[in-house]
């Protein structure tokens, strides 16, 4: 399934639990942390209890000319799994190819953005397509829909920042502006992706500075 979908329905799952997220600014777990880290994923899922009558393993798929399981873990009676990311093969890694007004410190640097994590039922055997009943992302909403956080995991081959802004404006006046305030390390990283949206603009960040309110929502 394209990224763009699944993001979709993270993104509805999130709508429903914005109220909640917006009350509460404690993380359930550690996952909530600037740039780099170890490629160990530690999450609880908000409500996530009553979804293990139907979910049993977790697994990250990276995304690329070819899918590849990253990793996988059982998913816990009290909603909570753990997951550790193996580096992606260079295959899948492309360089990236920004907008003008975003400058790269090494355009040799090849990274992966592209990474799902998929809830299945089978609690054996392989990861079949038809065993997936849904999938978890890490992020929250603001309570009127206007803008919204979620947070990715990139792999790049060496160290590389990325920063800048880039604004497109449109024969109707409208806008859409994208930033970047990247510092990646070599290996994995969390890029936290925002965007907001106003009757005129649509605004995308992608930072590896932390954001605070993160909570991890399953989406059927």
């Amino acid at each position: 399934m394209k990224r763009f979908f699944v993001n979709q329905l993270v993104i509805a799952a999130l709508m429903v639990s914005a109220a909640f997220v917006s009350s509460c600014n404690k993380d359930d777990d550690d996952t909530a942390a600037s740039g780099a880290f170890d490629g160990v994923i530690t999450a609880q899922v908000e409500g996530g209890a009553e979804f293990s009558t139907f979910v049993k393993r977790v697994q990250a798929v990276a995304i690329g000319s070819e899918q590849v399981s990253l990793g996988s873990g059982t998913y816990a009676a009290n909603g909570s799994f753990s997951i550790t990311l193996e580096p992606p093969p260079t295959s899948i890694l492309n360089l990236l190819v920004p907008p003008d007004g975003i400058s790269i410190s090494d355009k040799s640097a090849k990274i992966n953005t592209e990474i799902e994590i998929g809830a299945y039922s089978s609690s054996t055997g392989e990861f079949k397509d038809e065993d997936i009943v849904g999938w978890f992302g890490y992020g929250k909403m603001s309570a009127d829909g206007k803008s919204a956080t979620l947070m990715r995991f990139w792999y790049a081959d060496r160290n590389v920042t990325v920063k800048g802004s880039n604004k497109e404006t449109y024969e109707d006046g409208n806008t859409t502006t994208l930033e970047f305030n990247i510092e990646l390390k070599q290996g994995w990283n969390r890029v936290y992706h925002t965007w907001k949206v106003t009757q005129s603009d649509d605004y995308s960040e992608y930072t590896t500075n932390s954001v605070d309110g993160l909570k991890w929502i399953f989406a059927e």
